[in-house]
């Protein structure tokens, strides 16, 4: 019996040895890679979560059919360590302790370090450009203040959604959206059915919200102005 046994462990050793898993690897299933690719979220860290090397994860992934749809050339979702030795640490700036810190250079480490998704957060937008594999995103501050470097104050728009909502993509600032009620008005006056490409309705909606951020009420316009 025990040599029955040795000679099948050599055999399967053998085998494993022939589909390049080595003698201590056996081959990955179908299950290994799906199990991997749920509790992931690039092909890089499936191989890792497996412990394999990437090359041997790629080959079973495209086996089963499985490897394009995990591919995240641009890490999205994934978290990247930062070196707190800079001279600025992120930490550092979105406690307020630098609020004059370059907002470019803000918005790139926030996706670097996953702070943010690195999408429009109005519609989505999530394409890149062909060339450089860059997205046209900017940092929004809710507050209009952008030296409130508070994590929840901060949030991305595309250069589509930032223009039909604050229209001045050079200085991005949610006060100017009351403008959109005045110029809603003098629209109406010349018989007009779009302002800036919206609806009425999707007008009234985005100044809703601005007031709503703002803290002003029609009311409160309504004594300004009198």
């Amino acid at each position: 019996v025990c040599e029955e046994v040795a000679r099948t462990e050599r055999k399967l050793m053998d085998w494993l040895r022939r589909a390049g898993g080595g003698t201590n690897r056996r081959p990955l299933l179908k299950r290994d890679i799906e199990d991997a690719q749920r509790n992931t979220l690039s092909a890089h860290e499936a191989a890792r979560w497996i412990g394999v090397s990437y090359t041997t994860y790629k080959k079973y992934a495209k086996l089963y059919g499985l490897h394009e749809q995990h591919l995240n050339p641009g890490g999205k979702g994934i978290p990247k360590p930062h070196v707190e030795g800079k001279r600025f640490p992120l930490s550092d700036i979105l406690e307020g302790k630098h609020p004059s810190y370059n907002v470019h250079k803000l918005k790139e480490r926030l996706i670097k370090t996953a702070y943010l998704d690195e999408q429009c957060s109005q519609c989505g937008f999530d394409e890149r450009r062909i060339l450089d594999y860059k997205k046209p995103l900017m940092l929004v501050f809710k507050d209009g203040n952008s030296t409130n470097h508070k994590l929840d104050n901060m949030y991305l728009l595309c250069f589509n959604c930032a223009f039909l909502t604050v229209g001045n993509l050079n200085n991005i600032n949610p006060y100017k959206i009351k403008r959109l009620s005045e110029v809603k008005d003098e629209t109406a006056l010349k018989g007009d059915d779009t302002v800036m490409g919206l609806s009425d309705d999707e007008l009234n909606e985005v100044i809703a919200e601005a007031r709503e951020e703002l803290n002003v009420d029609s009311e409160g316009d309504k004594t300004k102005t009198s």
